[in-house]
């Protein structure tokens, strides 16, 4: 009787065991369709992340491209700036070369104009000594006319008394050679010896103020000679110091330009300067979101790994208790914890799958 009770009692036992297995195997099962339509969503998963992996291919070759062509672009404008920078420096040299020009051509004005008063006043000088060599002229042209006027009455005399001594008539006599006293005393007339002496005196006389009239002539054509050479070159002054005045126009004009290409070249720089630092800007931002874009892929592949790991784990240990027929309860732990490693899982995965999947485009 006590062996019945205790057979049944085994039995029982059996019976509870048979139909806890058979509600292990129920969860089990339950279990292994819910691991395969978890599979099918990672494989879905995995499609998607396999698009996303060629989206940001494409994205990371579309990236290189404009990257290249980023630093292609920096590099020319870096060649710009540099063919700028010397220009810039040609530009400054010119200026700092018109600036002396224009210094130099103030200093020839302020030559030119010290000259030119220099000119004046020696001309203001020549003025004075033409105007007293003119009064000298009409000085000596009086003293010359005086100086004939008595050299003909002196040959007057010297004729008359040489008619006198040849016995010609008194009335021719008296008639060139009037006499001081009347008919009186001989106070007033000359002997012909005085006469002639007296004669050659004048005629002295007058050869000197002939030579200081050609001298005074000479001195005068010496004198407008040198005025119309100075006034010659008044005139060559005058018309240097317009073309200096020009020149110093065109040269300030010439300065100004040459400052406005400066700020514009200083302007374009700043514009260049400016697009570098906004190229730079955008190809780090570019870089870090595709350094992310690599390790979101990195993970999600990691996870998917990892699940199809499990899968393939919890496959194995199912076929083996299969071949087995044995140790059912120990398989219903073991699956136990790898579900709840694989919820744990495919909780991460979860998790970074929502990002993933709103970025693919379906």
């Amino acid at each position: 009787m006590a062996a019945l009770a205790q057979a049944q009692e085994e039995k029982r036992q059996l019976a509870d065991r048979a139909e806890m297995l058979h509600a292990n195997m129920s969860m089990l099962e339950s279990k292994n369709a819910k691991m395969a339509r978890e599979v099918e969503f990672a494989e879905a998963g995995r499609a998607n992340a396999l698009k996303l992996r060629d989206m940001l291919l494409k994205e990371r070759d579309s990236l290189a491209a404009e990257l290249k062509e980023a630093q292609n672009e920096l590099r020319r404008a870096s060649e710009g700036m540099e063919v700028r920078e010397g220009a810039l420096e040609a530009l400054r040299q010119s200026q700092l070369q018109l600036q002396d020009e224009l210094k130099d051509a103030v200093a020839r004005l302020q030559a030119v104009d010290k000259s030119t008063e220099q000119l004046r006043s020696q001309l203001a000088t020549l003025e004075g000594s033409r105007a007293a060599v003119a009064g000298e002229r009409d000085d000596l042209a009086s003293h010359l006319r005086d100086l004939m006027g008595q050299v003909e009455h002196l040959s007057g005399l010297f004729s008359g008394e040489f008619m006198e001594a040849n016995g010609a008539t008194p009335a021719i006599a008296a008639a060139g050679c009037p006499t001081g006293g009347g008919g009186g005393g001989g106070e007033g007339e000359l002997s012909p010896g005085g006469a002639a002496a007296q004669l050659e005196q004048l005629r002295a006389t007058t050869e000197g103020a002939f030579a200081a009239l050609r001298v005074a002539r000479s001195e005068l054509g010496v004198l407008r000679s040198e005025n119309q050479h100075l006034a010659q070159r008044a005139e060559t002054l005058t018309s240097s110091n317009r073309e200096l005045a020009a020149m110093a126009t065109a040269l300030k004009q010439q300065v100004t330009e040459a400052r406005r290409e400066l700020d514009e070249q200083q302007r374009e720089t700043a514009e260049l300067r400016n697009r570098e630092a906004e190229l730079k800007m955008e190809l780090t931002e570019a870089v870090s979101e595709r350094q992310a874009a690599v390790a979101a892929v990195a993970a999600a592949e990691a996870q998917r790994d990892e699940l199809a790991m499990a899968v393939a784990q919890l496959t194995a240990i199912r076929d083996a208790a299969a071949a087995a027929g044995l140790g059912l309860v120990e398989l219903a732990k073991l699956a136990v914890q790898v579900m709840h490693t694989m919820h744990a899982h495919c909780r991460t995965w979860d998790a970074l799958r929502g990002p993933l999947l709103g970025s693919v485009v379906p």
